[in-house]
């Protein structure tokens, strides 16, 4: 403070100075911090009288810092960047059209000729599956980001590219490319594959078509239903036509199947892309009343898809249920 003069201690404090003299403890504390600030003025203090009368004993100090041993769980080494998989990519092209490998004149939306979601995704599968046996697999976060639209004699080629992950989840993302190099993106999907046969059946067990045709409030035959589609503006030709009938009550449909007579090239796939659009088709028979009836002008198409599980191949298709849920906030 203001009042201090370190210069003068015997001035400032001169009782301290007294205390500190006559071997005080406190004061021995005190002395020792002032001759730190001042150490020319301690030059005339009697150390060893500061000492005296003080009993002496030899205190074992930690060791613990000097040691220079730690006891703290060791830390779990990072991998290094060779130990971690990378992930591995390839692309397989193919070539479309308006009649390979589906007939677009089959598939007419709105007067145009578009190359089905329902194809995408069957030519992606089948892509994916090409150099593995496969069991069952589960296609998840489908999206349909765009249409591919073909004239009768434009071609494009479509390109796959499937990024495996560590995990063996299956990334891909399917492609269009015109002569010019432009690319433009169709499909994206998760794909997670077994290779060992499945233990049990479907989660949900198929009930009786004719049971539930007697309750239904809407039954069309496939003539019928297919008719109903083409006044919306959905016009679909024979190798699409798997729907021999369909019944239908508020938010649930259920179609009877049969493979058509008309076969396109990827029948051998591991599904059709035929028969997973009519599933689509089938879906959009649980519309709301109206969606889709004779006069209006609205049409519901599938732009994405939560998941899709293919237990096995039957070599052919039976039935087809849908039903609708309210999509919660955020969907």
């Amino acid at each position: 403070g203001e009042n201090f003069s370190w210069e003068n201690p015997e001035t400032t404090f001169p009782e301290f100075v007294d205390f500190a003299r006559r071997g005080q403890g406190l004061a021995y504390a005190n002395e020792i911090t002032w001759t730190r600030w001042n150490p020319a003025a301690a030059r005339d203090l009697d150390f060893a009288e500061l000492d005296r009368g003080f009993p002496r004993r030899r205190v074992p100090l930690p060791t613990y810092p000097f040691a220079r041993q730690r006891f703290w769980p060791a830390a779990a080494a990072a991998p290094s960047a060779a130990s971690v998989a990378a992930p591995q990519t390839r692309s397989i092209t193919i070539d479309v059209d308006a009649a390979q490998p589906v007939s677009l004149h089959d598939h007419v939306l709105v007067g145009q000729r578009v190359f089905p979601g329902a194809a995408h995704l069957a030519l992606a599968l089948d892509a994916a599956t090409r150099d593995r046996a496969v069991e069952s697999v589960r296609v998840e976060r489908v999206a349909f980001t765009s249409a591919l639209v073909l004239g009768s004699q434009e071609r494009r080629t479509l390109e796959f590219t499937l990024t495996t992950e560590p995990t063996g989840l299956v990334r891909c993302c399917g492609e269009s490319v015109d002569a010019g190099d432009e690319r433009r993106r169709h499909i994206t999907a998760e794909l997670i594959f077994a290779t060992d046969r499945p233990t049990s059946e479907p989660p949900h067990a198929m009930p009786s078509f004719d049971d539930f045709a007697t309750r239904a409030s809407d039954r069309l035959t496939g003539p019928e239903f297919y008719e109903r589609l083409a006044r919306a503006g959905y016009v679909l030709g024979p190798s699409f036509r798997w729907i021999e009938c369909v019944a239908a009550q508020p938010g649930v449909a259920f179609a009877r199947l049969a493979t058509p007579a008309a076969r396109d090239a990827t029948a051998s796939m591991l599904v059709p892309a035929t028969l997973l659009d009519a599933c689509f088709q089938a879906a959009s028979a649980a519309l709301p009343a109206g969606a889709s009836a004779p006069g209006q002008d609205s049409l519901y198409l599938p732009f994405a898809v939560d998941r899709v599980q293919l237990h096995r191949s039957s070599g052919r298709a039976a039935l087809c249920r849908a039903a609708l849920r309210r999509a919660t906030d955020g969907e």
